[in-house]
């Protein structure tokens, strides 16, 4: 097992609940989301070049999609360019009162998987979606109490899935033609003293990549749960995190100020930042949403 600190911020943003960062190769840019300061981020690592643009609402996260970028915006699923110009939101999915989206991830065959939590993380109110071209999505899994990380793997016919409050990460099964998911199976989980799973992407070579919210570092684990590296971080609440750079061998770890004092925010003044990290691994290309 390898540990090391081979950290550095990569935009020094003060998210209050950063999440689900995506590399889009064609323009070379790193896009993130603000969740609960409803806004979208943009980073060019090329030039250094950050920006963000506004949304109409709680913005759970965001994808590439082959007319620019698919994300959730309050209670729908909706599409629009890279620059958040041609919005459109499709029909509202959830009681936005009881749920709120989270977590989300595109597949292969460019459907987006996105969960729902419950907002005051006590009841098992959350579920799994998968969502097509007409922005209309069905439950493929659940209950949940938080629905967290997620990726493919195996081509696309399995997906990992992170179960919060019970640390666990699951597979399971993808139906490639309905998007169903079967043959749910607990993989393992997470030592409570390393802090609450969060975001996941899984590297070429197959190891699981993790945040932990609370434990101020990423962890990358085999399929059996055996940790095979950490990466401490100058903040305590990590969230979402994807391979990128032109060679995919960098990884983006966005964080999150939500909820910490103000003596805390003192002690870690880069919470809300993007980080980048040296992970040792070499990621996979990101699916795009399919629209049309």
């Amino acid at each position: 097992m390898g540990r090391d600190r081979q950290v550095e911020v990569a935009a020094a943003t003060s998210t209050l609940l950063g999440e689900t960062p995506v590399w889009d190769p064609s323009l070379g840019l790193l896009v993130w989301v603000d969740i609960l300061g409803k806004r979208v981020w943009r980073h060019h690592p090329a030039t250094g070049e950050v920006t963000s643009f506004a949304v109409p609402g709680i913005v759970g996260c965001v994808g590439l999609a082959d007319c620019g970028l698919v994300l959730t915006v309050g209670g729908s699923v909706a599409i629009c360019g890279v620059g958040g110009e041609d919005l459109h939101l499709g029909p509202s999915l959830i009681d936005q009162s009881a749920v709120r989206f989270n977590d989300g991830r595109v597949d292969a065959r460019g459907r987006l998987y996105v969960g729902t939590m419950d907002w005051k993380e006590s009841e098992p109110l959350g579920s799994l979606f998968v969502a097509g071209p007409d922005l209309c999505a069905e439950v493929v899994a659940g209950p949940f109490v938080v629905s967290n990380g997620l990726d493919f793997t195996g081509g696309g016919g399995v997906l990992y899935h992170i179960d919060s409050p019970s640390r666990g990460v699951d597979r399971y099964r993808v139906d490639e033609d309905s998007g169903m998911l079967l043959d749910k199976v607990r993989l393992f989980e997470v030592d409570r003293s390393m802090g609450e799973p969060d975001g996941m992407v899984v590297d070429a070579g197959g190891l699981v990549w993790i945040s932990m919210w609370g434990g101020g570092q990423v962890v990358a684990f085999t399929p059996s749960g055996k940790v095979a590296r950490v990466i401490e971080l100058p903040v305590s609440q990590p969230t979402g995190l994807t391979f990128g750079g032109s060679n995919l061998d960098e990884l983006f770890v966005a964080s999150a100020r939500d909820g910490l004092s103000a003596a805390e925010l003192a002690r870690q003044p880069l919470a809300g930042a993007l980080f980048r990290l040296e992970p040792g691994a070499i990621g996979r290309p990101a699916s795009r949403f399919r629209s049309r």
